[in-house]
């Protein structure tokens, strides 16, 4: 915006915003009401003449007077401001400069008003010429007020004219000095004193993600910060035991499909969830039902990206949260049973993925183990799904089921009117289960008392020998 000569000027209640060019020459610029310079924004003017009751300007780039300004009243300058010639700062008005602002003039004939450096690093006052030093040592004089001070707060005055100035004109830290660090910027075209010695940091952020290497488990991936992995993770991690009979109680020894599993989630220096890897491994596949094998995980299906399976694992579409199969027949994924003492055993299969996530959720909503992992008899189709107790059913379970045979129908899902389950999860990879059709009830004296109690009692039903009845369970290990 351009000016041609003559008068320029804005009225008492007039509110200009300056973010580009902003020029009147060869004008004088009466500024009433309120006039912000945006940063980016540069402003020239030939004259100031500032003298309206409540007017303020706000300087947040370059502001710069070919000429002389009158300030009557407030001045807030946060970047740099020049006046070239004389500057008359008259008894109502106020210079702040904040944040190691930087303020030029190149005379000062009236200085009835005050300068105050408000707030953060050392702003300069600099005066390039003459200062008229009768009235601005009145305020050195004995006697002379508190009020009086016309340079406070975190400020320097670089008078060329003078030696030494009056202690009286400083106050609130304000002193006479040409050192502050000024750092010229787009904004400051001017630099001054000399800029802090950077010292490396003791401990460096070599990817910048706002994380220090010593915390980071992700040094040069400035995507991920840190790494979770899943309770017992170093020992193999936890184990899942599935009856594969449900709603029907069938022979209740949970050892149909029981598998392993552990997890690694890497966060942002955020804490929400960007990666997933899942290791999982297949024990035992007793009866002879098949079965197939997944897990829903609490993450929107659309916010995952870049999945990865090592054998045939995949994600299995129709889902708005993440399912992932692991296999679709248990008889195929494993020969034998792994349950009938004396007969030739299975390899345990292992299953291995992982998946990016976009705009995940926080690890704390997300959780390192409190997944879902669920079976179903493929004998009968998908919708026969076997979750753990409370889990909640994929959307391609068959709920027509629910109620039916001896499951309870109401309050908890996947637990019979007294509160056994058809699946378990122990916080060990080394559960001993039961041999075929022996009952885990029989096989553990305690397993009753600690699913009725919904987990509460005999929470050493599993691990405690005096509870196991060794010939009922599959390769039970002795002392």
């Amino acid at each position: 915006m351009k000016f041609l000569a003559g008068l320029l000027q804005s009225n008492g209640n007039s509110k200009i915003i300056n973010s580009g060019l902003f020029e009147a020459l060869t004008s004088e610029f009466i500024s009433r009401g309120i006039f912000s310079n945006n940063s980016g924004g540069s402003v020239t003017v030939y004259k100031l003449t500032q003298n309206s009751s409540g007017s303020v300007i706000t300087n947040n780039c370059k502001y710069v007077v070919l000429t002389e300004a009158g300030v009557d009243q407030i001045i807030n300058n946060n970047s740099y401001f020049k006046v070239t010639q004389n500057l008359k700062l008259n008894g109502s008005g106020r210079i702040n400069l904040a944040n190691g602002a930087y303020f030029e003039a190149g005379s000062v004939n009236t200085m009835d008003g005050f300068i105050e450096g408000v707030s953060g690093n050392t702003s300069l006052f600099k005066v390039s010429g003459s200062m008229n030093q009768d009235r601005i040592n009145d305020a050195g004089k004995p006697g002379a007020g508190d009020n009086d001070a016309k340079f406070r707060g975190s400020l320097q005055l670089c008078a060329s004219s003078y030696q030494t100035l009056p202690a009286g004109l400083f106050k609130n830290g304000a002193a006479q000095g040409c050192g502050a660090t000024i750092v010229e910027t787009p904004c400051m075209p001017i630099s001054n004193g000399t800029p802090p010695v950077v010292i490396p940091p003791t401990n460096p952020d070599s990817d910048e993600d706002g994380v220090i290497d010593d915390e980071d488990d992700y040094d040069n991936d400035d995507t991920r910060a840190f790494k979770i992995v899943s309770y017992n993770a170093v020992n193999g991690g936890s184990t899942v035991a599935f009856e594969d009979n449900w709603p029907l109680q069938g022979d209740y020894d949970l050892n149909d499909i029981v598998i392993t599993y552990k997890y690694e989630i890497s966060t942002n220096p955020d804490n929400k969830v960007v990666f997933v890897e899942g290791e999982y491994k297949l024990l035992a596949t007793g009866g002879s039902f098949k079965s197939g094998a997944g897990i829903q995980l609490d993450i929107p299906a659309n916010k995952v990206s870049n999945f990865s399976g090592t054998n045939g694992e995949y994600l299995e579409t129709g889902h708005t949260n993440v399912v992932v199969i692991l296999f679709e027949d248990s008889r195929q994924a494993q020969a034998n049973w792994n349950t009938e003492p004396g007969k030739p055993k299975s390899n345990p299969v292992a299953y291995k993925f992982n998946f990016k996530v976009t705009d995940g959720p926080t690890l704390l909503d997300f959780g390192s183990t409190n997944h879902n992992p669920f079976i179903w008899n493929a004998s009968y189709g998908r919708g026969y799904e076997t979750h753990m107790a409370g889990k909640t059913p994929t959307i391609k379970a068959n709920t027509a089921l629910f109620g039916t045979g001896v499951d309870s129908g109401t309050g908890t899902y996947y637990t019979t009117n007294n509160g056994l389950p058809w699946a378990i999860e122990l916080p060990i990879a080394n559960f001993v289960y039961p041999i075929e059709r022996a009952k885990i009830t029989d096989a553990y004296s305690r397993f009753s008392n600690w699913a009725e109690s919904g987990g509460t009692l005999s929470t050493d039903w599993y691990n405690n020998s005096a509870y196991a009845d060794g010939s009922k369970l599959y390769e039970y290990p002795q002392n």
